[in-house]
């Protein structure tokens, strides 16, 4: 059997459901928060990480909102998280970048996120999607680990 290196083909080739293929990688990273927008940048879509990230009772609380309405103690963020979505949309081109969310849990917290434009059936930009990790204890052990080695070297001087 000759093997294609093309994705379609192999989508159609095994009969992967591509429904159920993205909502499992979505809905199974727990550590990932994966959100989906509208043009407008309005929440359509959230995973379980991202309820359970910002403490909320379901997705319901965040359905419809931008992020204006669910970072009010970090309106920067939210200008800039509208900024970047309306330039996706503007563009079609996908953005990788690291976002300041503000001080929660007494942490500065720090995600790092992928942002891309989502397409409807006619290829057409219907909104975006993210995806976001928190980075904030990977920078906090970076920092520690260059505090310790600068003060090493200074003790060996």
């Amino acid at each position: 059997m000759e093997y294609k290196d093309n994705f379609d083909y192999f989508l159609e080739e095994k009969q992967i459901n591509t429904y159920q293929l993205v909502k499992e990688i979505v809905n199974q990273e727990e550590h990932r928060v994966f959100y989906f927008k509208d043009l407008e940048s309005r929440f359509l879509y959230v995973n379980d990480a991202f309820v359970s990230k910002f403490n909320l009772k379901n997705r319901d609380e965040v359905i419809g909102k931008t992020d204006y309405e669910l970072f009010t103690h970090c309106p920067e963020h939210a200008k800039l998280a509208y900024r970047d979505e309306q330039e996706i949309i503007a563009t079609g081109k996908a953005i990788d970048i690291l976002e300041y969310e503000g001080i929660r849990d007494g942490i500065e917290r720090v995600v790092r996120t992928h942002k891309y434009p989502l397409y409807d059936h006619q290829h057409r930009i219907c909104g975006t999607f993210g995806i976001s990790e928190d980075i904030s204890m990977d920078l906090q052990i970076i920092q520690e680990e260059r505090k310790k080695r600068n003060r090493n070297g200074t003790a060996n001087s």
